[in-house]
């Protein structure tokens, strides 16, 4: 008759002592306590699962899809220059880059004005760039990324808002042109003035 062998792994996590693995599967009928003071953390792109208890730190349930460090706007004249940068990736298909132009009060709509492709699965931190050329002095500008995982899903990032102040008197060529039956004029001014256009 054979006999069946039942061996027992017993895994105590002393405290002060931290584990750390990319991914955690507790299996059936397994289970895990994390006695206070200790750690169980994933890895970025792992999570835990299964049975896991105790006053530990639990880390990695829920990994951050994309973990935004810095979204900052520089202007030169008549250009916006947004730079962001991340410090890990997941699924990350990339981010539209959104804009609102006016005060809070008379603000219009968020407009998407570009797209960035993301770097999908990244450990290591990413820088991104993008140039809002050739806007209309005397606005207020604000804008936000919305970060787009391969599944759909989104998240917006914090709103920045940025002020052009014209330096000089300027009149641009209208668009479109030709043109049937409107057109835009765009100009203008470093200070207020009296505005008169013939056409």
């Amino acid at each position: 008759m054979n006999k069946i062998k039942f061996i027992i792994i017993t895994m105590v996590l002393v405290p002060s002592i931290s584990l750390f693995a990319q991914s955690i599967v507790v299996g059936t009928g397994a289970s895990i306590v994390v006695p206070l003071g200790a750690d169980l953390c994933a890895g970025v792109h792992g999570n835990i699962s299964g049975d896991v208890s105790g006053a530990g730190t639990q880390c990695g349930e829920f990994p951050v899809p994309v973990e935004l460090t810095s979204f900052t706007a520089n202007v030169r004249e008549n250009n916006v220059m947004l730079e962001w940068a991340t410090a890990t990736e997941v699924n990350n298909y990339g981010f539209e880059i959104e804009r609102q132009v006016g005060s809070s009060k008379a603000a219009g709509n968020w407009e998407m004005i570009k797209f960035v492709e993301g770097h999908g699965n990244s450990n290591s931190p990413k820088q991104y760039s993008f140039t809002d050329k050739n806007l209309i002095g005397g606005s207020l500008f604000k804008y936000r990324l919305k970060q787009i995982d391969n599944d759909g899903t989104y998240e917006y990032s914090d709103e920045i808002e940025v002020e052009i102040i014209p330096v000089e008197f300027a009149l641009y060529q209208n668009y479109p042109n030709p043109f049937n039956p409107t057109t835009k004029i765009r100009y203008q001014l470093p200070r207020e003035s009296k505005v008169i256009i013939k056409i």
